[in-house]
């Protein structure tokens, strides 16, 4: 079953960015499906990892770079073959001020909530002209030295792959980095975002809209002009991450999990999970939990 990871804590105070390197033949699947609220780079140094994210598979070879997003059910595992990465785990907020700029907004919509699809899984070749291998391993070189400052040099070097990472989804996707919204609009979607989190099962645009103090028309179009996404896909989304959880976490019935979620029907509930993941939530429960089950701790 899924295991919750709790935040990091060094000489007993909760970490914001976590450093491990990695260096081990992985004859079955070892490490349990997990989850934590931190976002995850992993970085191949040599040989080749299987790394599982969510439904999908990518190899984890040197020079390659997978993210994986907070709340994403992930595991790494192997065949047998010597194989060495590095793990970086931090909190999003790290890259951002407490009284975020327009710019900053934009930046954290796009790695925190990760609705414009961008990818996550980056090949050698891809990375080739950009100094990210060089900052992960100044990364282990800090982290393992602690000297004075380190923290820091911690945060810079994250900031500095996240930097990398936002402009070749740019490169992908050149709306994604348009500013569409004000600065008092953006904080009226980050007010949203935090009361759909927080009021997702029984929540309707009308409802989120009277909440924040506008009407609804306003609201509906804000919030699409911001997030490039509709109030009602984005919570769809929210949904379907806790349903997520729900499927792994114990042994409740498609309707049950329905109901929990919010969804009016449990037809409807399928049809979403199977558009979003292109499998069905029983095939999906299935096979993760067939992955946890063959693990060895």
């Amino acid at each position: 079953m899924p295991i919750y990871e709790k935040r990091v804590r060094r000489n007993g105070v909760p970490l914001p960015i976590q450093c491990i390197r990695m260096k081990r033949k992985i004859i079955n699947p070892s490490p349990i499906l997990h989850y934590h609220d931190y976002t995850e780079l992993l970085f191949g140094i040599s040989g080749c990892a299987k790394a599982y994210v969510g439904t999908e598979c990518y190899d984890l070879t040197e020079g390659s770079m997978i993210i994986v997003h907070d709340n994403e059910f992930h595991t790494v595992e192997g065949d047998g073959e010597l194989s060495e990465y590095i793990v970086v785990k931090f909190l999003p907020s790290i890259l951002f001020s407490e009284e975020q700029t327009l710019l900053e907004y934009t930046y954290a919509r796009l790695l925190t909530q990760n609705v414009h699809d961008g990818k996550i899984f980056f090949k050698r070749e891809e990375l080739c002209d950009t100094p990210i291998a060089t900052l992960f391993l100044h990364l282990m070189q800090e982290w393992n030295g602690e000297q004075f400052g380190y923290e820091l040099s911690l945060r810079a070097d994250v900031t500095s792959i996240i930097m990398y990472v936002m402009r070749l989804w740019q490169k992908q996707t050149p709306e994604i980095a348009e500013l569409s919204v004000t600065a008092v609009q953006s904080e009226l979607i980050q007010n949203a975002i935090e009361y759909i989190k927080a009021n997702y099962v029984d929540l309707n645009e009308e409802q989120c809209a009277r909440a924040m103090g506008v009407s609804s028309s306003y609201f509906s179009r804000v919030f699409k002009r911001g997030m490039r996404t509709s109030f009602c896909a984005y919570l769809t989304r929210i949904k379907l991450k806790e349903a997520e959880k729900l499927l792994l976490s114990g042994d409740l019935s498609m309707t049950e999990i329905a109901e929990r979620v919010g969804f009016s029907t449990v037809s409807h509930f399928i049809a979403s999970f199977r558009k979003h993941y292109r499998i069905s939530p029983g095939r999906y429960r299935r096979h993760l939990r067939g992955m946890a089950e063959h693990a060895d701790i």
